[in-house]
């Protein structure tokens, strides 16, 4: 994702608009001319990679463009990882004190020719290791962007995430979706920890009102940037729209701006990013099955309606002696979605075989933990740090179970 200072935008009557590029001959060819350049530098250093690039950026007809496109180049590229050589150079140094406390009074060239003989090393290998593990010495493997259309339409999906890093709060509107593009798209809200202040289902559509990192009191810069990747699922629907409140992000520009973009904006969405699921949340099914072997792991437990017209999106459920059990958790973020839910839960809304996690950091909020003593709740939960282990939950379920 581009930085700050390459966005490109303008304000008008508070409405802050991206300014994406057009697929003209200029544009292509700058684009063609940048990966054409990446692609040819496979095997080279990070260091002799960017000793070319002022040559292409420089001719270009707006600097800004032309970063902003190799950044994401540079984003999709792999490197190499460089190996730890912090012993070999202690001892290369070592090697090279011992010689001048000696009173050897070499060329700098002989002087080198024989620290190298010292640990066992060729010249050429002792200039090549002795800091080869710096950044600038990792080797490009492979550049993840293939064609000019592509990083064009990259770019800007980019400017538009670029803004929405710093929303303050998001509307989302999708027309004519059917229950799994529905189910999706919330999971993908659900697995970027976003806070959701508002849901609502419909036959041929679905509204959800999506709190901005202000919102949250820690890790607001990480929250920031999880609102941003769900813009890719929500272009890949079919009809969408998305109004948002953001905060120009310019140090001079402080002011809240009004943000329109829809389907017909001209950004190209991902369906590979409807299916995203967290690292983390596929360690932990490793871990249960590696546990328990005879409990099943479900990644799409389906969505559950709720009589207040709020719509509940489970992270998981398990299968656990023919029982079924979906799992909803509540991370750092959602202490305002679990007061929520503990009303609901007083109010008989919830289903019992609806179970849940509830990070300890908000557990041990004041007003969190007189909820926790309602008896709606007890023997519903468990709590867990950062991310569930198995050991709770086996214990909650063995309750559900007794």
């Amino acid at each position: 994702m581009i930085t700050k200072d390459l966005l490109r935008y303008k304000i008008e009557k508070n409405a802050i608009n991206p300014q994406l590029l057009k697929s003209s001959r200029g544009i292509v060819e700058l684009a063609g001319s940048l990966l054409e350049y990446w692609q040819a530098r496979i095997g080279q250093s990070r260091s002799e990679l960017a000793d070319g690039l002022p040559q292409i950026l420089y001719k270009s007809r707006s600097l800004l463009i032309a970063r902003g496109l190799n950044k994401l180049l540079e984003d999709s590229a792999e490197f190499s990882d460089v190996s730890s050589l912090q012993e070999q150079r202690w001892a290369a140094l070592h090697a090279s004190v011992a010689r001048l406390q000696a009173g050897g009074a070499d060329k700098a060239s002989v002087h080198h020719q024989h620290v190298a003989a010292d640990i066992g090393l060729t010249t050429e290998q002792l200039t090549a290791q002795l800091y080869g593990d710096l950044p600038d010495a990792a080797v490009l493997q492979s550049v993840g962007l293939h064609d000019a259309k592509t990083l064009i339409q990259r770019y800007n999906m980019s400017q538009c995430q670029g803004l929405l890093i710093h929303a303050e709060s998001m509307d989302i509107h999708i027309e004519t979706v059917d229950t799994a593009i529905q189910r999706q798209l919330l999971k993908a809200i659900r697995f970027r920890r976003l806070l959701v202040d508002h849901v609502r289902c419909a036959e041929n559509s679905l509204q959800v009102r999506v709190s901005g990192p202000g919102s949250v009191l820690q890790q607001a810069q990480r929250y920031g940037l999880n609102l941003a990747l769900l813009l890719p699922a929500i272009a890949s629907c079919p009809a969408w729209s998305i109004r948002a409140q953001v905060r120009a992000p310019r140090r001079e520009q402080k002011t809240i701006c009004h943000l329109e973009i829809n389907d017909q904006t001209g950004i190209t969405g991902e369906t590979r990013y409807l299916a995203y699921i967290p690292p983390e949340l596929r360690s932990l099914e490793q871990t249960i099955l590696k546990k328990e072997p005879t409990w099943r792991v479900d990644h799409e437990p389906g969505l559950y309606p709720l009589s207040d017209g709020d719509v509940l999106v489970p992270d998981f459920a398990l299968t656990v002696n023919e029982q079924n059990y979906s799992i909803e958790l509540f991370h750092r973020w959602h202490a305002a979605p679990l007061k929520r839910r503990i009303q609901q839960l007083q109010r008989n809304h919830i289903p019992a075989h609806l179970l849940f996690g509830i990070d300890r950091s908000i557990a041990t909020h004041k007003d969190i933990a007189a909820l926790l003593e309602s008896p709606e709740i007890q023997n519903r939960y468990f709590l867990y740090r950062d991310f569930p282990t198995v050991r709770p939950m086996k214990a909650l379920i063995k309750e559900q179970q007794a």
